[in-house]
């Protein structure tokens, strides 16, 4: 029995598209100089420095904690921005991430409230330029998933695959874009049940 999965992943039991080595390695190297950090605009003030991160040939988890100073009335607050960066201010990645409890409501937050936090990300590809930024030496194609012509994100990107394997891909690539798309939909749902004057706190928020 094989010790990969059919695109080369380390797990032979789930079927994904791994990154390269010279992506995994710039990973590692983040993660173990534990120079990882979160922000969270307009909420925390400052870097969030994780409290645990693990990582594997697709996924990176990170685990940390969002703490709301004063003053900071009590709000339902359905999502928040969240960034991943380097202690050196280098963006690696940006996106909304939605707060939901247990009842399917926006969770509530006041001012001395900390709420513990999952990132679970499944990367597809790193920026060719952050590799090189972050591993000078690197040279040629550092990512499966990028076009050799144009340089756009394609489905086999510069890859040369069986017709199997490439279909299998496409079908993956399909399944993977709906799980993107559940969190933009999980925050209009949550959006939805928030009261005027929560709805009229975020807006101030968000002007701040």
């Amino acid at each position: 029995m094989s010790e990969k999965n059919r695109f080369g992943g380390d797990n032979p039991h789930g079927l994904y598209m791994p990154m390269t080595d010279v992506e995994q390695e710039i990973l590692a190297r983040l993660v173990e100089s534990q120079t990882l950090r979160v922000r969270v605009p307009r909420w925390v003030s400052g870097d969030i420095i994780p409290t645990k991160v693990g990582f594997g040939d697709k996924r990176v988890q990170v685990v940390f904690q969002v703490f709301f100073a004063p003053p900071m009335p009590m709000t339902e607050l359905p999502s928040i921005d969240i960034e991943l960066c380097t202690a050196e201010g280098i963006l690696l990645l940006a996106k909304p991430y939605p707060l939901m409890n247990a009842h399917g409501k926006p969770v509530i937050v006041g001012e001395n409230v900390t709420i513990d936090l999952v990132w679970d990300i499944a990367i597809d590809h790193m920026n060719p330029q952050l590799v090189k930024t972050l591993k000078p030496g690197a040279i040629g194609l550092t990512t499966r998933r990028l076009d050799r012509e144009t340089g756009n994100r394609t489905v086999l990107g510069n890859m040369r695959l069986l017709e199997s394997d490439a279909s299998a891909l496409f079908d993956l690539d399909k399944g993977e874009a709906a799980i993107r798309a559940l969190d933009p939909a999980t925050i209009h749902k949550l959006e939805q049940k928030l009261d005027p004057e929560n709805i009229q706190r975020l807006e101030q928020k968000r002007t701040q």
